[in-house]
């Protein structure tokens, strides 16, 4: 996606979610398929050691719980799992979210992943 591409879909992809898609990138959207966040993830992770220390600077605009919310976000986690997780409502989880993207001018939950990964947030 660093390198111009607007969607990321997997191979089981339903042809709504691909349709979907085509429509939301049409939009001027970013869309990745939900399946793929995790495989995304457990790649990163599995990148050679040498990142470094984690660099908090990069979400330093973020509140601490924002902070928290992002990062399990860009562990691939569910709004439904990051409620759990963090004891919140899922309706707060989706303001985090939507808070955390407008702070770090990202477009969707995929970048957010992106972002992490980026920034040597995400440690293996």
């Amino acid at each position: 996606m660093k390198h111009g591409a607007a969607a990321f879909l997997t191979k089981d992809a339903t042809p709504e979610f691909v349709l979907q898609t085509i429509r939301a990138v049409h939009a001027g959207d970013r869309v990745v398929h939900p399946g793929a966040t995790m495989r995304l993830v457990t790649e990163f992770e599995e990148a050679p050691a040498g990142v470094g220390p984690r660099p908090v600077d990069a979400i330093a605009v973020l509140s601490p719980r924002e902070q928290e919310i992002f990062l399990l976000a860009a562990k691939g986690l569910s709004n439904s799992a990051i409620a759990g997780a963090a004891y919140i409502s899922e309706a707060t989880t989706k303001t985090h979210v939507r808070n955390i993207l407008n702070k770090l001018w990202l477009q969707s939950r995929a970048q957010i992943v992106v972002y992490a990964y980026e920034n040597g947030l995400l440690t293996p």
